[in-house]
């Protein structure tokens, strides 16, 4: 109940991967296990402007792990929310629910804080095999400053703590608890409106997220078995307190990127930009290391948009990336549309993108251990595994019909991922049982279709449907 997964053409698991959420531009996505905690993410639904979702891969403009699509959360400006105001929800199962929100302007600054409080037990009648509930605190700040027309200045802050319930009686090693969670954020941007109408951006954040989920019992508890099969087992050492829990770990981001765009005018569109980031991870229990762990990369990218006529335009785009734990690679991107007229347009669009696995995924090598040190369980070792390189097809249709109140958006697809990294069973280490290996294994191959049809029945009400339909 207190676990989120997005993910698109229903290829996911507990953490889905190949996602590229933003928040205002700010990748929120985590260096340990590549997921995102949707819990932490420091924004209320208050505070939200709009939801833009890409389907797709998009690489050249939005990062490595673009591969499945973009979800990008854009926040309200300070500016529109001036005054104040709260709300209050309680009901069944302790829910306590409350925001607080205040907005202002000093001068030529426009700032909004929100603090909120989220509360509950969790799913009702889990209790007795999983925990499942939450109890979160958090405050963010936005400013946006003008210090001239054509200058925007936006400083956003964010801080979050709490307790979210974690572990199921029926799975060795993770019994009912909670798990501590510190969740903190700095982001700084600055936007330039050129004369000829041009756009130059630079950003600068810094995302922090700490995870305890240690608790202590008895290994006949976590087992569910007598104290005289753990005994066995030990070869005679009796059963014993000690400790458990899986995630256990401290990350961190550093990103700085700047972005030119052109002025629209004229048959080509260009946008250029470069970045560098740095993803820190730290975890004695899951990379069986007690320092940090650091991967920096470097990027470029560029886009570009031609319109050959007033029916035939192209759109090309490409990334140029370079880590020091992967290497380098390119992913490119080139898409055409055919716009019969101002109702009814086609597409057609190849793409290649590439997913870097996370330092977690490279690194894992957690070692169950006694409380005087002697190994009990490798829960999780680790290959090397290679990036995942998906190859997309697509060709699209989008058409409006009834004075443009029908809608009709349809696209079929063909998409193919290789090097896919998974955990895999290894029962070549002597003297022990399977051992979780996370490694390449295997290829998916997934080739469909999918419809959106909307009517809008009235200026501000619309019925939708969709359909999609995979082959995987």
């Amino acid at each position: 109940g207190n676990q989120i997964a997005v993910t698109y053409h229903g290829y996911g698991d507990a953490f889905p991967r190949d996602m590229q959420i933003l928040v205002d531009g700010r990748s929120v996505y985590q260096p340990s296990f590549a997921d995102v905690d949707w819990m932490f993410l420091g924004i209320v639904l208050e505070d939200i402007e709009r939801i833009e979702v890409i389907r797709g891969p998009n690489n050249p403009f939005y990062g490595s792990n673009a591969v499945a699509g973009v979800i990008n959360i854009i926040t309200r400006l300070p500016l529109q929310d001036r005054g104040t105001m709260a709300r209050i929800t309680a009901g069944d199962l302790n829910t306590r629910h409350a925001v607080l929100r205040h907005g202002g302007h000093l001068g030529e600054l426009d700032y909004r804080v929100t603090l909120n409080h989220q509360e509950n037990d969790g799913l009702e009648g889990n209790q007795n095999s999983t925990n499942d509930s939450r109890d979160i605190q958090g405050i963010s700040l936005r400013g946006t400053w003008n210090p001239q027309p054509a200058d925007e200045i936006d400083i956003q802050l964010g801080f979050a703590d709490g307790k979210l319930g974690g572990g199921d009686s029926t799975v060795p090693v993770s019994l009912p608890h909670n798990k501590d969670v510190t969740s903190q954020y700095a982001h700084l941007s600055w936007r330039h409106t050129r004369e000829d109408n041009s756009d130059l951006r630079w950003q600068l954040y810094h995302n922090r997220y700490e995870s305890d989920d240690t608790y202590r019992d008895l290994l006949s508890n976590a087992y569910n078995v007598s104290p005289a099969t753990i005994s066995f087992l030990l070869g005679g050492a009796p059963d014993q307190v000690v400790n458990l829990g899986l995630y256990d770990y401290e990350g961190e981001r550093y990103d700085m990127e700047v972005q030119y765009t052109s002025p629209k005018t004229g048959r080509f569109t260009t946008v250029l930009g470069a970045g560098i980031r740095l993803n820190r991870l730290r975890s004695p229990r899951l990379a069986g290391r007690s320092d940090w762990l650091d991967e920096l990369s470097e990027r470029v990218f560029a886009n570009l948009g031609y319109r050959a006529n007033e029916h035939l335009l192209f759109n090309t785009g490409i990334l140029a990336e370079n880590s020091d734990e992967h290497g380098a690679h390119v992913s490119p991107r080139l898409n055409a549309s055919w716009l019969f007229n101002a109702q009814h347009s086609m597409r057609a669009s190849i793409a290649r993108a590439r997913r870097n696995p996370s330092l977690l995924e490279k690194h894992f090598n957690t070692i169950y251990r006694l409380d005087d040190g002697t190994p009990y369980l490798i829960a999780l070792a680790s290959a090397d595994p290679r990036p995942e390189t998906l190859e997309s097809v697509e060709l699209g249709y989008i058409g409006y019909f009834s004075d443009r109140k029908l809608l009709v958006d349809a696209k079929l697809f063909r998409e193919r991922t290789t090097n896919l990294i998974r955990f895999v069973d290894d029962l070549s280490i002597p003297n022990l049982a399977a051992v979780p290996v996370s490694t390449n294994n295997g290829s998916k191959l997934i080739t469909g279709g999918e419809i959106q049809i909307k009517y809008q029945t009235a200026p501000r009400d619309f019925i939708s449907v969709q359909l999609s339909r995979l082959d995987t």
